[in-house]
């Protein structure tokens, strides 16, 4: 299987040819992102700024909107996705995973949170 990153297309052999998969082509931008490893939350933006280099602090600072607590569904897309849901159809029965309490503690409060905003 051949993936090219920067231009969408996935190219998978089948039998003797190769079928390929071309995703939507975003706007390449000129500049390269700063990948953030690791930033502690914090409630306040300006708190978190004065411990972090200038350099990540201004980009926090520009992209606030980007880091903002997600308060909604995101708008509609060129390609929105949904799971098609058949009538009648019956659950499938499987034992959940096990999970450590802090874990568990932490997704059931997150699905309270998304279930809370509407998001789920």
């Amino acid at each position: 299987m051949k993936v090219h990153w920067k231009f969408k297309w996935m190219s998978i052999p089948y039998e003797y040819a190769s079928v390929t998969l071309q995703g939507l082509l975003a706007q390449i931008l000129a500049y390269s992102v700063v990948q953030l490893c690791s930033i502690s939350v914090h409630d306040q933006l300006d708190e978190l700024s004065t411990s972090l280099d200038p350099a990540v602090s201004a980009l926090l600072t520009e992209f606030a909107v980007v880091f903002a607590p997600v308060e909604g569904l995101p708008p509609s897309r060129a390609c929105d996705h949904t799971i098609p849901l058949l009538a009648g159809a019956k659950l499938v029965y499987i034992h959940p995973y096990r999970y450590p309490p802090t874990l568990k503690n932490e997704i059931e409060k997150q699905v309270q949170d998304m279930l809370g905003k509407g998001l789920i």
